[in-house]
């Protein structure tokens, strides 16, 4: 019996328009709405489910299999649906766009004309067959939240689109796209992250540099009396705070880089005070001032030794200070240099790349500044074969991490380790890094991660640790240089406009910190760092020493 509940006048212009309906539709336009629903529902073969205000062109074409359409959604003229699709609320198939095959979308989703979103493939295998005659696959394909679909873009099937991405107009989307990223090409290449903080113009960052290095200058001598103790003369990490073994190094550091004196000390009294930290039986530097160790706990076992967070970075710190006073260690880091080939494996292999992976990559960064240190000033054994054979079988080829990232902290801990680990081994040994362009990728996405990230409530070592990598993974490489340079622009101007008249910086970002000796020392780092990965001029002002220093240590001397 013929259908007699629909008739077909003539087009409305909201198929056209269909963004219009929900606000602007007129009594009679949306009675002609309720009646193409109701008349859909009585065709065979498709299943059909519209929520709320849903609306759906006269004009676009529906294939048989199942079709939900949430609230405040829309079709548009001559637009093709078919298969099992699910689309959510508020979001929009313009005129001509394809959705077909196995297909579920988020909320908020907008695809632009001329889209296709192919969710099933022909199969191609049985070469005795024309393609026309072999069964149709379909993998499925996935969009999130609050994702645009650019005109005439192309995402395949098995595809899977974060939330908030971007897929540029003609884009051939054939890769999952992570969250926030805007794509773009063919086939479709990330362009940026959405959430990439915004920069001053290449001139005015230029500027804002060149008068950033002229206070520092002026800045640092009326600095370095500030954090002295008025009563003794000792460097404070606050001043009014106890005191501690790393401000003497910190201090050391800010004062090398423009040459300056640290008042009421000598040279020669500076290289005994800093000597006089290290345990001559371990080598490790636990310092005078109760900074907790674990050495009782440690059993005597090296590898252990290695992982106190106190004693053995103090090697480092001590070490690079003593450096930049034209001394060294007085004696060799005995539990690096007496670590068996055996031990080091075991260890390694034991560390927490799990769950714990900036540990991990600190005692790889330990045991080899430790080798470096004994290498350079004590005829230590150089062979790291071991070492960097092991690091380059147990890197993750996809993220270039050495961990694994988690729900509740994302690629945090595989990031700061990776800055931990490749400081004091590939950089510091000048060794070329295994997988730099995968690591760009991972340390970008991080950055963007407002979790960890925001850049009203982060401290130094969140930002060394993107910084640094993008820095020293673009001595090889220039992948995605443009957006290495946009964080760097980012981050050398939030540092340059923090920067506090004789005090320096914070080592929280957060509004009222405390200006600090350490977080002085890390955001100059930063800061050039920054600088020289934006190419502007690093010779002619202040340059990091110390623990943060551009160049290796070894100079001359390579592992075995």
């Amino acid at each position: 019996m013929k259908d007699t509940t629909y008739e077909f006048p003539e087009n409305l212009p909201v198929d056209r328009t269909p963004w219009k309906y929900f606000d602007h539709a007129t009594e009679e336009e949306r009675k002609r709405q309720e009646a193409w629903k109701t008349h859909l529902q009585t065709r065979p073969g498709i299943e059909l489910v519209l929520q709320g205000t849903a609306f759906l062109s006269e004009q676009a074409t529906l294939s048989n299999g199942t079709l939900i359409l949430g609230d405040q959604s829309y079709i548009g003229a001559e637009a093709q649906v078919g298969g099992q699709v699910r689309i959510g609320a508020h979001c929009s198939v313009n005129a001509g766009a394809v959705v077909r095959g196995v297909v579920t979308i988020g909320d908020g989703v907008r695809i632009a004309s001329g889209a296709q979103i192919l969710g099933f493939n022909h199969e191609t295998q049985d070469l005795t067959k024309p393609i026309y005659q072999q069964p149709v696959s379909s993998v499925g394909i996935t969009l999130g939240d609050d994702i645009w679909v650019g005109a005439n873009a192309v995402i395949v099937d098995g595809v899977t689109i974060g939330s908030h991405a971007i897929i540029g107009a003609g884009a051939i989307v054939t890769k999952d796209v992570p969250d926030w990223a805007v794509v773009g090409g063919s086939p479709a290449r990330i362009i940026k992250d959405r959430r990439t903080p915004q920069a001053l113009p290449p001139s005015e960052i230029a500027e804002a540099w060149k008068g950033f290095q002229h206070r520092v200058e002026d800045d640092i001598p009326h600095l370095l009396a500030y954090y002295l103790d008025p009563e003794t003369g000792t460097p404070r990490d606050i001043p009014g705070e106890e005191e501690r073994m790393r401000p003497w190094n910190d201090m050391v550091e800010i004062a090398a880089t423009v040459e300056a004196e640290i008042p009421g000390w000598s040279r020669d009294v500076l290289i005994k005070k800093i000597q006089s930290f290290q345990d001559p039986e371990t080598g490790l530097v636990p310092g005078p001032y109760g900074e907790k160790t674990d050495w009782e706990v440690d059993q005597g076992i090296n590898a252990n030794r290695l992982e106190d967070r106190h004693s053995a970075y103090g090697v480092m710190s001590a070490g690079y200070a003593l450096e930049c006073l034209g001394s060294h260690l007085a004696h060799p880091v005995h539990v690096a240099r007496d670590l068996r080939h055996a031990d080091l494996h075991q260890h390694l292999n034991r560390l927490s790349w799990g769950e714990h992976a900036w540990g991990a990559g600190a005692w790889v960064d330990h045991y080899s500044s430790a080798l470096a240190f004994n290498a350079r000033y004590h005829h230590g054994e150089t062979d790291l074969s071991d070492l960097f054979g092991w690091l380059n079988l147990h890197i993750d080829p996809v993220t270039g991490m050495w961990g694994r990232p988690s729900a509740e902290q994302g690629m945090l801990q595989p990031v700061n380790g990776f800055y931990r680990l490749t400081r004091g081994s590939y950089a510091q040994w000048g060794i070329p890094l295994p997988c730099p362009e995968r690591a760009i990728d991972t340390v970008l996405a991080h950055a963007c991660d407002q979790r960890h990230m925001n850049p009203s409530r982060v401290n130094a070592c969140y930002i060394l640790d993107i910084i640094h990598p993008l820095w020293l993974c673009l001595q090889q490489t220039r992948y995605r240089r443009k957006d290495c340079e946009t964080h760097a622009a980012y981050w050398l101007q939030d540092t340059v406009q923090r920067w506090k008249d004789r005090k320096g910086l914070s080592f929280h970002t957060a509004e009222g910190s405390p200006t600090r000796l350490q977080g002085t020392e890390m955001w100059l780092s930063i800061a050039w760092l920054c600088a020289d990965l934006l190419g502007l001029d690093t010779q002619c002002g202040y340059r990091p020493r110390g623990v943060h220093r551009p160049e290796p240590i070894v100079r001359g001397i390579r592992p075995v």
